[in-house]
């Protein structure tokens, strides 16, 4: 039998997440029953996940737009977002791990 055989892996990846208030530890998520409506949780349970990451760069527009005006009116000039994997424990825990950051600048016009 090989060495191993059977055991879980410490860590295993379950996708990725988009964190689009970093801060605040603030995630992408969806209805299930709606692809089409976009919005926030603080729970990580609840977050969005993606197969492979390249797949939430199409998102990256849609919620720094959802979320621009809250930002632009606090004084910002900068909206940070972050693309982190999502791994599971052997006990069950979930962790984000930041893979990339993203900083969107307001442009004056």
């Amino acid at each position: 039998m090989a060495k191993g055989f059977g055991t879980p892996p410490k860590n295993s990846l379950l996708g990725y997440v988009l964190i689009v208030v970093p801060d605040d530890n603030i995630y992408a998520c969806s209805d299930p029953n709606n692809e089409d409506d976009f919005g926030i949780t603080n729970l990580l349970d609840m977050a969005m996940v993606w197969p492979k990451k390249s797949y939430i760069q199409k998102y990256l527009d849609i919620y720094a737009e959802l979320l621009s005006d809250t930002y632009y009116e606090d004084g910002a000039d900068e909206m940070n977002m972050q693309i982190a994997e999502l791994h599971k424990n052997k006990k069950g825990e979930l962790k984000a791990k930041v893979v990339k950051t993203f900083s969107l600048v307001r442009e004056y016009i």
